[in-house]
């Protein structure tokens, strides 16, 4: 349990600080560009507020956003937290708790879907559970994964259902966005089950790496660069196709940056925490999901 939370915090944190302070110098110095192109990039007014800015703890307040956000998707995080602590504590301890859990998030994903309530589907600290219990019984059934999913074929058609799905919204826009947003979970589902083997072909190793390495710190870097892109007179300060397009480069250009001054460091660090579980391991401590980190 303890590999796995230090695991999760070298994970999360030190990459969003460092955000964070970035984002913070960007509304200290473009104030009104800021909370114009997005109200949740403004100074908190309580020091509850504050501290959540560093803790991400209460970054969302189980039925709604809090108002102030140095990086405003980092909301996510704070449910990604609870899950963790759940999943540590509790959820993830058994294959069968994971699968009541499971069960009892399907129906819940099925009555928003029923009703509409894109709210409490996405929103809410329960809504997402299904998310997070899908990937709990992943982890537990991760080595009984039928060898047609490790083909390439699957892994091509895993990559090419992803593509379509983020175009799904824009093809048939009267579907809504809930069918969209549970659709990708099968499909994520069998993205993890069929691409956890290496790929053959190195130079496809080397472009999943590289954009994984860049997913997170682009998750979160692209409201500030575009504060900073707007500020510094680049484009207007209305959302446009003008500051999407000189956005896009200046984000993974820093994201680039992010990984390599912060992450890679902080990855071989994470290397030490997986090489003291895996030898907990094989001194004969119980083995589950609290030891994978």
């Amino acid at each position: 349990m303890v590999s796995f939370g230090l695991n999760r915090f070298l994970r999360i944190y030190p990459t969003y600080w460092a955000i964070a302070l970035f984002s913070l110098i960007n509304i200290m110095l473009f104030p009104s560009i800021a909370d114009h192109l997005n109200t949740a990039l403004n100074l908190p007014t309580r020091d509850i507020d504050a501290v959540a800015q560093i803790t991400i703890v209460g970054l969302h307040k189980f039925v709604y956003l809090n108002q102030t956000r140095f990086v405003p998707p980092a909301w996510s995080l704070n449910i990604e937290l609870m899950y963790y602590a759940a999943i540590a504590l509790l959820l993830g301890r058994s294959v069968y708790i994971s699968g009541i859990w499971w069960i009892a998030s399907l129906a819940l994903a099925a009555k928003c879907l029923w009703t509409g309530d894109t709210h409490t589907a996405y929103f809410t600290t329960w809504g997402p559970s299904i998310c997070f219990s899908t990937g709990a019984m992943l982890s537990h059934f991760r080595n009984r994964t039928p060898k047609i999913l490790n083909s390439g074929l699957a892994k091509s058609m895993t990559i090419a259902l992803i593509i379509m799905a983020g175009f799904l919204h824009d093809a048939v826009p009267t579907l809504g966005i809930l069918p969209i947003l549970y659709s990708v979970i099968p499909i994520t589902s069998m993205a993890i089950l069929s691409c956890q083997h290496n790929w053959k072909n190195r130079y496809v190793v080397y472009t999943d790496r590289f954009l994984a390495d860049l997913s997170y710190p682009m998750f979160l870097l692209h409201w500030p660069v575009a504060v900073l892109i707007a500020g510094i007179g680049l484009s207007g300060a209305n959302p446009s196709l003008r500051l999407l397009a000189i956005s896009i480069p200046v984000t993974i250009a820093a994201s680039v940056v992010i990984n390599r001054v912060v992450e890679e460091p902080i990855r071989a660090a994470r290397s030490v925490v997986r090489e003291r579980a895996r030898s907990t391991i094989a001194l004969g401590a119980p083995e589950g999901l609290l030891t994978k980190v």
